[in-house]
């Protein structure tokens, strides 16, 4: 949740969520300096404009921060209806949520026992929502689509190290969910359950892998 909406700050009300799809419509990015002010941009790369899936608790978040955001102090490029706000109805920069994980991560470390960094950033829960993912097994392209990445290098350096060991159980998981598949077409009496299948992949390995 955290680091899907720290990923999206700056993002349009209009184009944030679509009620019909739960996604997050990624094709600017709201940028600051002293000289020009506030001002819309492209992403930095084409891999950058993307359409993301929202999770429910995502979701959830954002319409908490809907229904407590202050009105907008400022119009940008003519946008009233921005998002993230501060207290004065200013728009989030980069060194807002800088601030705000400053303050966030010493009140954790006053009431728990095990300490965030001081360093904790927002890019911080980027780097740590694109490694669960990984982790967990999600497709390197699918991941890259969603991180933005315009190398699939740069997602590939999330994913842990491969040993022999975990090939192995790779192996094994898609050999199971290849024979699972080609056999659940059959007509045959025995197979037609999960359970009963299971047990016949020992014999049926030979015949995924020929």
């Amino acid at each position: 949740m955290v680091p899907q909406l720290g990923h999206f700050k700056g993002s349009i009300l209009n184009e944030v969520i679509s009620k019909l799809r739960h996604l997050i419509n990624i094709d600017h990015q709201l940028l600051y300096n002293t000289k020009r002010g506030y001002y819309f941009a492209d992403p930095k790369t084409d891999a950058g404009f993307r359409k993301v899936p929202m999770s429910s608790k995502a979701e959830e978040a954002l319409k908490r921060t809907l229904a407590k955001r202050p009105t907008q102090a400022i119009a940008i490029d003519g946008c009233t209806n921005l998002v993230f706000l501060n207290t004065k109805g200013m728009p989030m920069t980069c060194g807002s949520y800088d601030s705000v994980f400053v303050g966030l991560v010493k009140k954790y470390n006053k009431r728990n026992i095990d300490q965030l960094p001081e360093n904790t950033t927002p890019h911080t829960m980027r780097h740590t929502f694109c490694t669960d993912m990984a982790n967990a097994g999600m497709n390197p392209k699918a991941l890259q689509y969603i991180m933005g990445h315009s190398n699939i290098q740069m997602t590939l350096n999330y994913y842990a190290h491969a040993t022999y060991n975990s090939a192995q159980v790779e192996f094994e998981r898609v050999v199971q969910k290849k024979v699972y598949y080609s056999y659940t077409t059959f007509e045959d009496e025995n197979i037609k359950s999960y359970d009963n299948l299971r047990d016949s992949l020992p014999l049926l390995k030979n015949v995924a892998t020929a």
